[in-house]
C-alpha cells in the first residue's frame, strides 16, 4: 500500500514500482518455523538470511556461500535457475546492524510513522471506512420511500402545531 500510494521504497526513499517487487518463497518446518530449505537451519534474530532475486527463494547465507559461491555453481539450489552473485540479496544480516535501525528508514525520517503504523495495525483504509458507512444501495424505490417518510414527518409536525393553542387565545 505504501509503494502504491507514494511510489517510493519505504526504507531507502528510492523510486519503486509494484512491478519491481519479487514474490518471495519462504519455507516452514513442521513446527511452523521459517527455515532454509537446503540446510533446514531455522531462521532466528541472528540468522544471516539471503534471497535469490531470480527465483525468490529464501536461503541461509551459509548455504549460498558454501554451495553456490565457493563451488562457482550459479544455479538456484531449489529450482536450478541460473543466477549471478549480484542476484543474491541480503534480507537479514546480523553483522550489519545499520540496516535494522528503523529510525533511519525513509518513512520515519519523513514523519509518516503514525500513518504506516495505522495501516499495519488497522488494515482498513480511510476509503474502505467511508464506503462501509453507506452500506445501503440507493435506487429509485428507496428514494421514493425516503421522500414519503419525509412528507409524513412534515405532515405530523403540522398536525402537532395545529393541536397546540396559539398563545393569547383562550
Amino acid at each position: 500500500r505504501y509503494i502504491k500510494r507514494y511510489g517510493v521504497n519505504p526504507v531507502t526513499g528510492g523510486k519503486l514500482e509494484l512491478s519491481e517487487l519479487i514474490p518471495l518463497h519462504f519455507h516452514k518446518n513442521n513446527e511452523g518455523q521459517l527455515h532454509c530449505p537446503v540446510t533446514f537451519k531455522v531462521f532466528g534474530n541472528n540468522s544471516h538470511v539471503v534471497m535469490n532475486a531470480v527465483s525468490g527463494h529464501i536461503y541461509s547465507y551459509e548455504a549460498v556461500d558454501q554451495l553456490n559461491r565457493k563451488t562457482k555453481n550459479w544455479n538456484d539450489l531449489m529450482t536450478g535457475q541460473p543466477f549471478k552473485l549480484a542476484d543474491v540479496v541480503p534480507i537479514q544480516d546480523p553483522d550489519n546492524i545499520e540496516t535494522r535501525e528503523v529510525a533511519k528508514f525513509y518513512f520515519m525520517q519523513q514523519g509518516q510513522q503514525e500513518e504506516v503504523i495505522a495501516e499495519i495495525t488497522h488494515r482498513e483504509s480511510k476509503i474502505t471506512k467511508e464506503a462501509k458507512k453507506d452500506t445501503i444501495r440507493k435506487n429509485a424505490a428507496l428514494d421514493r420511500i425516503f421522500d414519503e417518510k419525509a412528507r409524513l414527518a412534515e405532515e405530523r409536525a403540522r398536525e402537532e402545531a395545529e393541536k397546540q393553542p396559539e398563545p393569547g387565545s383562550a
